[in-house]
């Protein structure tokens, strides 16, 4: 109980922050309000969501502002990516709408990946590209 305790007096001291930064709400009862909107129509698996909450608590450093951005950050990206082995198999086609509709378009809009990746990824083809092909045909 006393872990309990600690993350939730930390959380609600730091309730600002994440209030104003990363848009989640925490009331002063303890009560989540809201999480950070990552990408429309993508929510998390709310099964990650009691580790999520202590690892804010435990894993972000909330003592360097440079420091608590990037963790932050890396644990609501871990929390985020995380789906449970349940939710795939009952409804593998949300899943793969998700990844199709939701996921790869906004890796193509927003994606920015570091320097030393660029020299790595490859544009094998485009969509305008495979149409001048096969008009030909």
């Amino acid at each position: 109980m006393e872990l309990a305790e600690s993350a939730c007096k930390i959380l609600i001291e730091k309730a600002p922050i994440m209030r104003e930064y990363f848009s989640l709400r925490i009331n002063e009862e303890a009560q989540l309000e809201a999480l950070p909107a990552i990408l429309p129509q993508h929510y998390p698996c709310s099964t990650h969501l009691p580790m999520y909450i202590l690892r804010l608590a435990t894993e972000v450093d909330w003592e360097s502002e440079v420091e608590c951005f990037e963790t932050f950050c890396r644990e609501t990206a871990k929390f985020y990516a995380l789906t449970s082995v349940l939710e795939i198999e009952s409804l593998p086609q949300r899943h793969n709408w998700l990844i199709e509709h939701v996921l790869y378009p906004s890796f193509k809009r927003y994606l920015l990946p570091p320097n030393h990746l660029k020299q790595q990824l490859y544009e094998l083809t485009n969509l305008s590209q495979l149409y001048k092909v096969f008009e030909r045909c």
